[in-house]
């Protein structure tokens, strides 16, 4: 099923772990640079690799793409990162709901009383 020329699938193709050093890399794999990068344009990919997995379920397919193509990535904005703050502390209280613990506000740690039996313990 390879197909270095890209004849067969229109974009060379490799089985996992045989494409050659250097030809292109994952998403993930462009985000670890510094700057984190993308690629450039979604429909210029390098290569494809490919995973048979077993049954009746397709291959694993990952797309490498050329790094000297790929662009920054554009920063979140204050916007995007206060809304994935809201999701998260929602995901946070349902799980807490889910489990039995109180939602009551806590109070901040340093309006708390020390209990009387703390008296001769200090930090």
């Amino acid at each position: 099923m390879p197909d270095p020329d890209g004849s067969v699938f229109g974009v060379p193709t490799y089985y996992w772990g045989t494409a050659p050093a250097g030809l292109g890399e994952t998403e993930r794999q462009l985000a670890k640079h510094e700057p984190p990068l993308r690629p450039g344009d979604r429909k210029d990919i390098a290569a494809q690799v490919i995973r048979p997995r077993g049954g009746k379920r397709g291959p694993l397919t990952a797309y490498l793409y050329r790094v000297e193509d790929a662009v920054e990535k554009r920063p979140a904005t204050p916007a995007e990162l206060e809304a994935l703050a809201r999701g998260h502390r929602t995901q946070s209280e349902a799980a807490m709901e889910r489990r039995g613990i109180d939602l009551a506000p806590q109070a901040p740690e340093g309006d708390l009383e020390r209990p009387s039996y703390w008296e001769g313990f200090e930090r």
